[in-house]
């Protein structure tokens, strides 16, 4: 049978990849670099002083006499056991993430430089009877003190957010019950001013990407440390923790800046940094208006965006409106940068408007050799 093919700029792609392109779907798991963990595989007994995991720095810290927070049988992750807070004691658990691995993905040797994105998961309960009115673990920045808590807020029995500083507040989760056992994944996107926080309650993905429980903004931040505590009860009852991770998701596709008022739209700048082991191979970037998941396959590899009209655009017309250098020769480096213009609306939006962007290498042929993650550019009303 002889094949169709449909010219995609000095490359090709069959008429019959492009129907895959549009059809055949996968779960797209963005790269990610373990930071650090702890499954709490220890002896029963204090917390204080117990060093194991991978990623820290030292060893926990749980009180003056390490008893502040303990580890009990039977983990929430079949691996190990876990952790339980005691709920009359007022310090909670520390320990500080081993930073300099990470010197070129962070700020002065903190989390949170601009351009990053960071997940940061556990499993968590309220201990049965216990009366404690909150308890979660704290992104918390030496010298300076928490920054971001992840848990359930004070009084609010649902598991949520509670931020600092001028863009602060708390965030709820409506089906977030503290009673039984929850995963609780949250994803931050470090960005010039504000941040961009989502937080997941029991969704079944490693590293989910649609139907954040919480999606919101808050104020610029940078950690260090991680502190577990619960408190405010009337009795020893406490919180119990387990399966704990902070991961850092790779830099290889970034836009900014995340948001846009559609009464005057804007230009997002899109880089693309893939490394020098790609240097002089083609490039292109695609869009999707409807999400980055589950994405779609193609030579085995997953694009980390949903077809739709608007992907269809950006793979047929390359270097055209909205995207410019959509197409083009990887640098020296491994670099490539292009722009989404959004322009100014011909009416207020009602809800915002979220556009997914992603970058593919290829062979000199066509073929393809490598997918970035997502980014976004979100519209506001």
């Amino acid at each position: 049978m002889k094949v169709m093919r449909s010219q995609i700029g000095p490359w090709t792609l069959s008429a019959f990849a492009l129907v895959a392109l549009l059809g055949s779907a996968v779960w797209a798991q963005p790269a990610t670099f373990l930071v650090a963990s702890d499954t709490f595989a220890y002896q029963s007994g204090p917390l204080g002083g117990r060093d194991g995991g991978t990623g820290w720095l030292g060893a926990w810290w749980a009180g003056s006499d390490g008893t502040a927070v303990d580890v009990v049988p039977n983990g929430f992750d079949f691996v190990g056991q876990k952790i339980k807070t005691d709920g009359m004691g007022a310090q909670g658990a520390f320990r500080a993430i081993h930073t300099t691995p990470w010197a070129g993905m962070t700020d002065a040797g903190k989390f949170g430089l601009d351009g990053t994105s960071m997940w940061i998961s556990f499993r968590a309960r309220r201990f049965r009877n216990s009366q404690d009115l909150y308890g979660g673990v704290s992104l918390w920045e030496n010298g300076v003190g928490e920054r971001v808590f992840l848990g359930c807020p004070y009084l609010l029995n649902r598991w949520g957010v509670e931020a600092y500083g001028s863009n602060g507040g708390i965030s709820i989760v409506a089906n977030g019950s503290v009673q039984s056992v929850g995963r609780i994944v949250v994803r931050i996107d470090f960005m010039a001013g504000d941040e961009r926080l989502r937080l997941w309650f029991n969704n079944s993905e490693t590293y989910p990407c649609t139907g954040a429980a919480v999606d919101r903004t808050i104020s610029d931040f940078r950690f260090d440390m991680i502190r577990i505590k619960s408190g405010g009860g009337v009795n020893f009852g406490g919180y119990e923790f387990d399966d704990l991770k902070v991961e850092l998701m790779d830099t290889q596709f970034l836009g900014t800046p995340l948001y846009f008022p559609s009464l005057t739209g804007g230009v997002q700048a899109l880089t693309m940094d893939v490394g020098p082991a790609f240097a002089g191979l083609p490039y292109r970037i695609f869009g999707s208006a409807s999400g980055s998941c589950p994405g779609i396959t193609y030579s085995g590899q997953v694009i980390a965006l949903n077809p739709d009209p608007y992907f269809q655009h950006t793979l047929l017309y390359p270097n055209q409106s909205p995207l410019a250098n959509s197409e083009g020769i990887l640098d020296a480096q491994g670099r490539a940068s292009a722009t989404v213009t959004v322009p100014p609306a011909y009416a207020i939006l009602s809800v915002p408007l979220e556009l997914w962007h992603a970058g593919v290498v290829l062979s000199a042929s066509g073929q393809l050799l490598h997918t970035t993650h997502a980014a976004s550019i979100i519209v506001t009303p």
